[in-house]
């Protein structure tokens, strides 16, 4: 296995990635706005742009930890009662409170 093969292998089994490692290629696994910090530190920090480093945690973090605290059909049949208009935040609010 070659090494970017590896660190494919190893950044889709990852919980916690480093901006630095994160491109445009990653929005499905950390997001686009993670995806974009990861990006424009590759892009950017060579031209003396100052982007804040950090760390992003990835879907499969999220997807698992549903998963391990049993919340993964709970909170897929509570979204199903969100009211998509003005009342959006009560709805979540409540949401969130039946979950917990």
């Amino acid at each position: 296995m070659s090494n970017q093969q590896q660190q494919n292998s190893s950044m889709a089994d990852a919980y916690v990635l480093p901006f630095e490692q994160l491109r445009m290629t990653d929005v499905e696994s950390v997001g686009g706005k993670n995806a974009s910090l990861g990006e424009m530190i590759s892009q950017l920090a060579s031209t003396g742009v100052r982007v804040p480093t950090g760390f992003a945690t990835t879907a499969l973090a999220f997807r698992d930890f549903l998963k391990h605290n049993n919340l993964t059909e709970r909170t897929r049949l509570l979204g199903r009662g969100i009211c998509y208009s003005s009342s959006l935040r009560v709805s979540i609010y409540r949401i969130g409170h039946q979950i917990s």
